[in-house]
């Protein structure tokens, strides 16, 4: 839902969530294995992220863990995430929201991981990568979430960086 690629795909905002929420139903009625479909919320505003809720519907059951796309490419703005995670929080404080390729300017803000269930990162394969280290080594990854525990320890423990 970023404008870049609204113009590639010369789709609104509105039409690509309702992409998403087409393709989350086709995945939930495969045979998956068991394997649990996260929903995505989609949107660029804040407000945008609270109208794909409501588009939802009945599918974000109480509790459900929840993606925010769209987040990624704001990492250097770590306000503009807040006010996105706190609009969704605002409209459903129960959603467990996971944030999709935060890096640690945003993972560091402890108003983002106050308003986080979880987050997956790269950007420590990334580092490795551009200092010439092995940027698939899992030793890699540990150093990088335990950076980020050590900068927001003070934070519940709930909160997962993966």
């Amino acid at each position: 839902c970023e404008a870049h690629m609204l113009k590639i795909t010369g789709k609104t905002i509105l039409e690509h969530q309702q992409l998403t929420v087409e393709r989350y139903d086709a995945l939930l009625a495969c045979d998956t294995g068991g394997v649990h479909v996260m929903p995505v919320l989609q949107g660029y505003a804040p407000e945008d992220y609270v109208r794909h809720i409501g588009m939802y519907g009945d599918r974000l059951t109480p509790g459900i863990w929840v993606g925010v796309g769209s987040v990624c490419k704001r990492n250097g703005d770590p306000a503009a995430i807040v006010r996105v995670l706190q609009a969704i929080k605002d409209a459903r404080p129960d959603l467990r929201l996971h944030g999709f390729g935060l890096k640690s300017t945003a993972l560091s803000s402890p108003h983002i991981t106050g308003l986080l269930h979880t987050a997956d990162s790269m950007a420590w394969s990334f580092a490795a990568r551009k200092q010439g280290r092995n940027a698939n080594d899992w030793r890699e990854a540990k150093r990088f979430a335990e950076n980020i525990y050590a900068r927001i320890r003070h934070q519940p423990a709930q909160h997962q960086i993966i």
